[in-house]
């Protein structure tokens, strides 16, 4: 559900037995925002709780906020450095809103993600995530969107590597043992798809940059949490639609 009225309704119809007392939306949704913070420590909590790797894949998936043409004079999301235009490659198009960056292990557990302006770079977008996170013998694996001389070389001191295609004019061409993790990229698709036709993070329904940000962590939260369940349970991790249906 991606409004707050249809599960304070939903709770009250189905569940009024439980929750006997509800509050209005507004102080519902007032109460999410403040929470959100926490909803990260939780998420990434339960994230390194059933993750054991250090080879990680970083991506980035477009949160559409509004209408595109609705950007330039949206007075919820001001054109600026947190809502912005983008552009989408993979769909081929523009849009306005923020893009969700994310850093998952190969079975598709999200162990950190970053949300930024939708014309942010994908690989300053990472860097950012990346600040205060032991890289320590980590390795990252993206597409030529993450190539970065000055990343691989930190990596690198830190016994970590950066596994991106390489440009030809880098002359500096995989290894087969590289064109094998590279392969492990195609697990994001996996998660893009489910975190928006299952969570639903394309359509916040968000009034406010704060409301986005609560609505997409708590997506990650529930998405991270239906992985614990079906760890517990062994079941598939991404089997998160079984849980729902």
């Amino acid at each position: 559900m991606n409004s707050e009225s249809s599960y304070l309704r939903y709770l009250a119809k189905h569940h009024g037995d439980v929750f006997i007392t509800l509050p209005e939306r507004s102080w519902f949704n007032r109460k999410c925002r403040f929470l959100q913070p926490v909803c990260v420590i939780i998420q990434q909590t339960i994230a390194e709780t059933i993750s054991d790797t250090d080879t990680h894949i970083v991506d980035s998936t477009p949160v559409p906020v509004v209408k595109r043409y609705r950007g330039a004079n949206s007075p919820c999301f001001p054109r600026g450095k947190q809502t912005n235009y983008g552009y989408c490659a993979s769909k081929k198009e523009y849009y306005y809103g923020v893009k969700l960056s994310l850093i998952l292990t190969p079975d598709g557990i999200v162990t950190n993600a970053g949300i930024h302006a939708a014309n942010t770079a994908d690989i300053n977008a990472l860097k950012d995530v990346l600040t205060g996170i032991d890289t320590t013998e980590m390795t990252l694996i993206g597409d030529k969107g993450y190539y970065d001389g000055e990343l691989r070389t930190t990596l690198a001191n830190q016994a970590g590597r950066l596994v991106v295609p390489d440009k030809k004019r880098h002359h500096l061409f995989n290894t087969p043992e590289d064109k094998q993790l590279l392969k492990q990229c195609s697990i994001v698709e996996t998660v893009n798809s489910q975190l928006k036709d299952l969570m639903r993070i394309e359509m916040t329904l968000a009034q406010s940059y704060g409301g986005v940000l609560t609505r997409l962590w708590g997506a990650l939260l529930s998405f991270t949490f239906g992985q614990l369940h079906n760890l517990r349970h062994g079941r598939p991790l991404l089997s998160i639609k079984g849980i729902l249906v």
